[in-house]
Order: C-alpha cells, then structure tokens, then sequence
C-alpha cells in the first residue's frame, strides 16, 4: 500500500526510480508499486528533464508520488541522490523505469526479512531477480547466497541482483550518497562500502522483479568501462591487486570492445 504524503506517517520503504524519456515503459512500473500490498511504501521520481512527455505522465499520478522532479541531471546516480534527501521510509529500494515486480507482494515478501537482518547487524537484504529479453522471455535469474557470492563480490564481481534490494536508511548516514564520478558501477562502489566488512541477507526464493536486458552497460563498451569502475571502486577501497576473475573479464570485455569498435571503422 502506498503511504499518504504529507500525513507525517514514516514509510517503511521508499522507492527511488531515475528515469529520462522512459514514457514508454515508466507507467507500468508505477502501476506495478501502488499494486503493492503488506508494506507501507512511498514512491519517489526523479527524472532527468525529459521531453518524451514522461513529465506528463508521471503528473497524471499527483498525490499517489511521494516526491517528484524533472530537471537536466548528471546521470543515474546525481537522480538517486536528489530523491534520497526526500526519502522518508526505514529501507530503501531503487528501481529502473524498465523494472517490473514480480508481484503484488513483492516488497512486503522481501520487507518481511528486514527485521531479521537488524538483529544479525545486516543493512542490506535482496531477493532473486529475473534478466528478460524485450519480449519478456527469461535469460537468466539472478540472486544466490552471500555467502557464495560474498568472495566474488569483493574480488569486483557483481552478480547481486541491486533492483531487488532493500537498503537501510541509516548506510546513507553512515557513508554518505552515491560517488557521481562513477558513470555505470556507482551502485557497486556504494554497496562496497558496506559489503567489503559486512554482510547482506539473501532471501531465498523472494521473486522480487525482472529486470530488462540491454542499456548502455550491456554493450562491449559499457561493459569494459564498467569492469575499468569496479577496479577503481576495490582501489578507492583499498582492496588492492588484480583478482584473476576481474582481470580475465577485463580482457574479454576490451577484446570485445575493440572488435566492435573495428567493425563499426569498416
């Protein structure tokens, strides 16, 4: 259930979308929150001055929106720390305009676990999220125990599903917002953080949302300028040294990106 803005009510989770000429695919995702049943949540939009007429649409929602701007941004991760200052609930969760819950009871199935992960000192808890294809087939599930991804996470691999995530308020407090200088790992370099001392709570079997393949992090260039933030994200930390898995994907990721940038000189 949606909290009622302005009643003073705390939220138990906040939803942060960033969107930018996403008309197309917004109003869904939207639908798919106010649908939400068993938690209290409020939905914050923060869109990067779209011209789409997304604006438009997203107003059409007036009181149901927690918060809403539209104004030119730096990118994905300057959207979320404008909507963070507004953000009222206990967690956190953030979404792609192009996300879509997995059901009506998906925060609160997630939600349900949060007290459990403060009795252990955990602040970051996620569920399974599912990779589709444009015509809604599934590619690939994501989400596994931290404790078999915890490793791999620190050695620069990220394969915790972020959309399907519950973030306590209190990390932003703690480490402050996301670093605008990343352009596509900014969500690895905050969860690094937390997660290279601490622990997350993986909740099996908690179908949380599936999430659209494509964007600029899928093409061979995103994906090595990505890899090339993660190894400056560990070094900012002072995780220092190469990981073998990092500088294998490394490679593959350049190999790639100077084929296709080969192909497209010809």
């Amino acid at each position: 259930m949606t909290a009622e803005a302005g009643t003073g009510v705390r939220p138990q989770v906040s939803v942060v979308i960033a969107t930018f000429n996403a008309a197309a695919v917004l109003e869904p995702c939207l639908e798919g929150l106010f649908d939400q049943v068993g938690v209290s949540l409020e939905v914050l939009v923060a869109d990067g001055g779209s011209t789409d007429g997304s604006r438009e649409m997203v107003e059409c929602f007036g009181q149901r929106l927690a918060w809403y701007d539209s104004r030119p941004d730096e990118g994905i991760y300057d959207a979320w720390n404008r909507a963070l200052g507004h953000a009222r609930g206990e967690w956190v969760m953030f979404l792609g305009a192009d996300d879509r819950l997995a059901s009506s009871h998906a925060v609160a199935s997630l939600h349900a676990h949060c007290g459990e992960a403060l009795d252990r000192g955990i602040r970051i808890v996620y569920g399974v999220c599912v990779l589709v294809d444009g015509e809604g087939h599934e590619i690939k599930v994501l989400g596994r125990p931290w404790r078999r991804e915890k490793r791999r996470f620190r050695a620069g691999v990220m394969r915790i599903p972020h959309p399907g995530m519950l973030h306590h308020q209190s990390l932003f407090s703690d480490h402050g917002l996301f670093d605008t200088r990343f352009r596509i790992a900014g969500d690895y370099e905050f969860l690094l953080r937390e997660l290279r001392t601490r622990d997350a709570l993986f909740v099996p079997g908690c179908r949380v949302a599936s999430l659209m393949a494509g964007g600029s992090s899928d093409t061979a260039a995103g994906r090595f300028e990505g890899l090339r933030e993660v190894l400056d994200a560990r070094r900012k930390w002072g995780l220092r040294g190469l990981p073998p898995r990092l500088m294998a994907s490394l490679a593959k990721a350049g190999f790639q990106s100077l084929l296709a940038a080969g192909w497209r000189g010809r």
